[in-house]
């Protein structure tokens, strides 16, 4: 009596297992699906660099000597989708970094952060963009997604009419603050692994110039 029960309880666990196999053959896994988005953002973005983007610029207008842009990609919010970033370089280490993100089968520009490429950084954990500043005093945090990026913390050079010298004013989300509250709030930021640019794989536009 026992045998015969368990005969139709068999059949149909052999009939559940066969047909969650089908479903993982037929069915793309998650990991194939962004795999293959990941492939038409990077084939968008080099179309897009080839046609909108500086290759070189001059160091000064009447100089020949070049500045050479280059393109690198890094997954900065971690969809599983890599953004761009177009890096145009400038005088004594500094430096301008667009961040583009492949949105809606389109590029979509982010945003411009300045400031020394040494103190670049991307913390995954958190999605930021980080730039910084020679003299210590911070530099801007920028929290993206494919959709927008957003500023979370500043820091600009202004001059003070009245003490007749440059000081750096502060803001988180836009809002002035102290320095100490702008170093206590950036510490949420810096969280988890710390890239820095020369991690990053970098292409000059420009195909006569060598190769970083």
């Amino acid at each position: 009596m026992n045998s015969i029960a368990r005969k139709p309880l068999r059949a149909r666990a052999l009939a559940i297992a066969l047909c969650a196999m089908l479903a993982f053959v037929c069915v793309p896994t998650d990991a194939s699906a962004a795999t293959s988005k990941n492939a038409k953002a990077h084939a968008a973005f080099e179309r897009y660099a080839t046609k909108h983007l500086e290759s070189s610029y001059p160091y000064f207008e009447s100089e020949d000597w070049l500045f050479y842009t280059s393109i690198g990609f890094y997954d900065i919010d971690k969809n599983g989708i890599d953004e761009m970033i177009y890096r145009r370089p400038g005088e004594e280490g500094l430096a301008s970094y667009v961040i583009y993100s492949y949105y809606k089968g389109k590029v979509k520009k982010l945003c411009t952060v300045d400031g020394y490429s040494k103190y670049f950084a991307v913390y995954p954990k958190t999605h930021v963009v980080f730039v910084g500043w020679a003299n210590g005093s911070g530099g801007d945090f920028y929290k993206v997604s494919s959709k927008k990026a957003v500023c979370l913390a500043k820091v600009s050079v202004v001059w003070s009419p009245a003490s007749e010298t440059y000081k750096d004013v502060y803001k988180v989300k836009n809002q002035k603050v102290t320095k100490a509250k702008y170093k206590k709030y950036i510490k949420s930021l810096k969280k988890g692994k710390k890239v820095k640019e020369s991690k990053i794989k970098w292409r000059y536009l420009d195909e006569d110039a060598p190769q970083p």
